[in-house]
């Protein structure tokens, strides 16, 4: 979708969850008329869609760093980007590194990605939802030490 100018020309920004980025269709030269700014999340043991790539649902994956770094390339970043990690005090088991192509971007091109360490294929919260009875596990039933659509995602866009 973000490398589609018009369904570009109607959104501001895109963020991803554990999202799928195929060679076919993804090759980091998108052609759109501005920068698209991205905030992405994976798991680093996501095994549905593997953070580093490769052979996944009939078709070739690229990994998330690729795809992360070339989307910053797009949209005129240059360099290696800035790295953050959220507090390790909340869950010392959990690293999140905070990835961010911002200060050499043309402007509104900012990316963002978030490397959740041991990450399943889910939905970065603090809690489980319902229909995993209160049981973590992998894929949608695990938990991170952050609620991705409060602190994060509601925040990137509405800046």
């Amino acid at each position: 979708m973000a490398c589609t100018p018009s369904i570009t020309a109607q959104f501001a920004a895109f963020a991803t969850v554990s999202a799928a980025f195929y060679t076919t269709t993804f090759s980091g030269n998108c052609s759109t008329e501005r920068p698209i700014p991205i905030l992405d999340f994976h798991g680093t043991a996501d095994t549905v869609v593997p953070y580093n790539g490769g052979q996944s649902h009939g078709g070739t994956e690229v990994s998330i760093d690729n795809f992360r770094q070339g989307w910053a390339l797009r949209n005129g970043c240059q360099g290696d980007p800035t790295i953050s990690h959220l507090s390790k005090e909340i869950d010392p088991q959990q690293l999140v590194e905070i990835q961010t192509w911002n200060m050499t971007c043309k402007v509104g091109g900012i990316v963002i990605g978030y490397k959740i360490s041991e990450g399943q294929h889910s939905w970065p919260r603090t809690t489980l939802p319902a229909k995993c009875g209160g049981k973590a596990g992998a894929d949608d039933c695990s938990t991170t030490v952050f609620d991705a659509t409060p602190r994060v995602i509601i925040p990137f866009f509405n800046n």
